[in-house]
């Protein structure tokens, strides 16, 4: 299907960009965006940090492609064996040892496929790949640097508080690596055998109710490692969400004068903007 706008114009190339008159509705209001926004360049150390995405995700393929483990139940016993003191010492060790490493695997998985489309989008000039990727990579920053300051803050051996530690780091994991809000699920849950100690409760339902990303995100925020992580969050929702930033990245200046805009998906400056966006926090919710 060609595309041309009522006093569009076609380059002659087999693949078409598109040009509109900015007077031609409702094109107006884009072409007032753009001329407000600046042409963008690369930032200078774009190929430093290219080299570190490769180098992270090298170290990943380094590692073991799979992960044989037994599947620790999918609730928490923490509190059932609260008053068996030895029980709950091998119970911390044994299965809430096996959820940090279900947990930990997952995410170099996720991270290794996310690493790799942000880069295969920087091969390809896919400019949604890269952003997308980098978007997910910042959810899977945020769970994974909340879940583990959980893990930070209740670890030890020492007595005090010894059962409500140990509870606090089984459901922290539980939530991270099962949390869903997906309805269907949270039904079924009760009918699965999750348990052979006891049947699931309204509170082991709860405890897999995804917990809302943002408040995961702004809690990153708050640390040292990752000031930026909500700022640059947002700024990818935009482009990963079908809002301004999504639809300007394809909208750039046409060569066919001042009145003009191109709507291109081979512009050099959407895939600029993109690398811009992605590139950094790429980098940062990944090493």
């Amino acid at each position: 299907m060609q595309l041309t706008g009522s006093a569009g114009h076609r380059s002659g190339s087999p693949r078409p960009p598109f040009s509109y008159r900015a007077r031609d509705p409702p094109v107006a209001g884009l072409v007032l965006v753009r001329r407000m926004l600046p042409l963008p360049e690369l930032p200078s150390d774009t190929n430093r940090i290219l080299t570190s995405i490769r180098d992270t995700l090298a170290r990943i393929k380094k590692l073991p492609p799979d992960y044989d483990f037994m599947l620790p139940a999918l609730v928490s016993h923490a509190a059932d064996y609260s008053s068996d003191l030895p029980r709950l010492r091998h119970y911390a060790g044994q299965v809430i040892g096996a959820r940090i490493m279900q947990f930990g695997y997952v995410t170099l998985y996720k991270t290794y496929y996310f690493l790799g489309m942000f880069l295969r989008g920087h091969t390809e000039r896919n400019i949604y790949e890269m952003v997308c990727a980098a978007r997910a990579l910042i959810e899977v920053y945020a769970v994974t640097r909340d879940t583990y300051a959980t893990i930070a803050k209740h670890t030890g051996d020492h007595p005090e508080e010894f059962p409500a530690r140990v509870q606090a780091i089984d459901e922290a994991l539980i939530n991270a690596t099962y949390g869903t809000r997906f309805d269907l699920i949270k039904k079924r849950f009760p009918q699965v055998g999750v348990s052979r100690l006891r049947e699931v409760t309204e509170q082991d339902i709860a405890l897999i109710q995804a917990k809302n990303i943002l408040t995961r995100i702004d809690r990153a925020s708050k640390l040292y490692e990752y000031p930026d992580c909500r700022a640059d969050y947002d700024r990818l929702s935009e482009y990963v969400h079908p809002n301004t930033g999504q639809n300007l990245i394809l909208a750039w200046p046409s060569p066919m004068g001042p009145n003009f805009v191109r709507l291109s998906r081979r512009s050099k400056h959407g895939f600029i903007t993109a690398v811009t966006a992605s590139v950094r926090p790429t980098d940062t919710a990944s090493s």
